[in-house]
C-alpha cells in the first residue's frame, strides 16, 4: 500500500524547469470519497465524529456572549481539531454545521440583567431620554452570532417576566411597589413619581406600553429562527413577594391569552416545527400548551391549567 502511494505522489508531480524542483498537481482520488456516500451516512459520520469529541450537546446563554481579546493559539488549535470537518470544503462544512444543530439544544434566557438594553422601551431611562424602540435587526439579548440564531434547531426560551418588571429600572408599575417596600426613602421617592400620573389609567397604561414592547420583542426574536423543529417558551410571571397568584394576576394583564395564545400561531405557522410547548405562569399556578405536528401538517395538543399542584 505504501509503495502504491508512492508510485500515485510520484505520478502527480512534475519538475520545474527553471530550478529542477518538483512540482505537486492534485490527482483524481482513486477510491470514492466521502461525498459518494449518501447524505444520511454522512450525517451519521459526523455525528459519531461530534461524540467522539465530547462535543456537548446543550448549551445554556442567560447573559452576553464573551469574547476573550487574547484568546490563545493553543485555545484556537483546539478548536479547529474537534472541528475539523468544517475546513475541508463547503458542502461537508454546511452539512456538519446541520448536524450540529439537530443534536444540539439551546437554553436561551431573558432576564433583567438583558432585557433593557435589548428593549430600551422597558425602562425608566428610555422613557427619560425619550428613546423608543427595539432598533432595527433581530433582538439579540445575548449578544450571540447571528448564525446562531438563524440556525437553531430545538430551544428553550426562558422569560423572567415577573423578575424584569420588579426591576428598579422598569417603567412597569410592579417595578414601584417592590421599591416602595424597600426602604422609607424608597417609599417616598415612589410617592413623587406616582404624583406625575393624572390618574390610574395612566399608570395601566405605563403597564401596556412594557407588556406590548416585551412581547413584540420575542415575536420578533422567534420570526428570526426560521429553522426551528421544537421549542419549549415560558413565560415565569413571579413575583417575589407574593403568596398566590391572584395577587399578581390582579396587578397585570399577564393572561394566557395575551402571552400564550399569541405565540401558538406565530410557532405553528414555521415550516419546520414539529413539537412546541408554551407555558405562562408562576409558581403558584401555570397554563401550559404541549402539541405536536402530526400526518398531513395538522397540531395535536391540548391545554392544562394547575393551581397548587392540581389540574383544574
Amino acid at each position: 500500500m505504501a509503495s502504491t502511494a508512492l508510485n500515485s505522489a510520484s505520478s502527480s508531480s512534475s519538475t520545474n524547469p527553471a530550478d529542477g524542483v518538483p512540482i505537486s498537481i492534485p490527482a483524481r482520488p482513486a477510491h470514492p470519497s466521502i461525498c459518494a456516500f449518501p447524505v444520511e451516512i454522512r450525517l451519521d459520520i459526523f455525528t459519531h465524529l461530534l461524540d467522539l469529541a465530547a462535543v456537548p450537546r446543550s448549551y445554556g446563554y442567560t447573559g452576553p456572549i464573551q469574547r476573550s481579546p487574547k484568546r490563545s493559539s493553543n485555545g484556537r488549535l483546539k478548536t479547529l481539531r474537534e472541528h475539523a470537518v468544517l475546513l475541508v470544503s463547503k458542502q461537508l462544512s454546511s452539512e456538519y454545521r446541520q448536524c450540529f444543530y439537530e443534536r444540539t439544544s439551546f437554553f436561551l434566557r431573558i432576564d433583567a440583567t438583558n432585557a433593557f438594553r435589548t428593549v430600551p422601551d422597558l425602562s425608566i431611562t428610555a422613557e427619560q431620554a425619550q428613546t423608543k424602540g427595539i432598533g432595527t435587526g433581530t433582538p439579540n439579548f445575548w449578544r450571540a452570532p447571528d448564525a446562531l440564531l438563524a440556525n437553531l434547531r430545538h430551544c428553550t426560551l426562558f422569560v423572567e417576566l415577573g423578575e424584569i418588571a420588579c426591576d428598579a429600572k422598569a417603567i412597569h408599575s410592579l417595578s414601584r411597589i417592590t421599591r416602595s417596600n424597600l426602604s422609607l426613602t424608597d417609599a417616598r421617592a415612589v410617592r413623587g413619581e406616582l404624583k406625575t400620573f393624572r390618574s390610574h389609567a395612566e399608570v395601566k397604561a405605563k403597564d401596556a406600553e412594557f407588556d406590548s414592547s416585551i412581547v413584540s420583542a420575542v415575536l420578533a426574536l422567534l420570526e428570526h429562527m426560521q429553522q426551528l423543529r421544537s421549542v419549549q417558551l415560558v413565560w415565569d410571571t413571579t413575583v417575589a413577594g407574593t403568596r398566590t397568584s391572584r395577587a399578581t394576576s390582579s396587578n397585570t394583564n399577564w393572561t394566557w391569552d395575551f402571552l400564550g395564545a399569541v405565540f401558538l400561531d406565530c410557532l405553528k405557522e414555521k415550516r419546520n416545527m414539529r413539537e412546541l410547548r408554551v407555558k405562562v405562569g408562576d409558581r403558584y399556578g401555570d397554563t401550559v400548551y404541549q402539541g405536536k405536528k402530526i400526518d398531513g401538517g395538522e397540531w395535536e395538543g391540548r391545554i392544562v391549567r394547575t393551581e397548587d399542584g392540581r389540574i383544574l
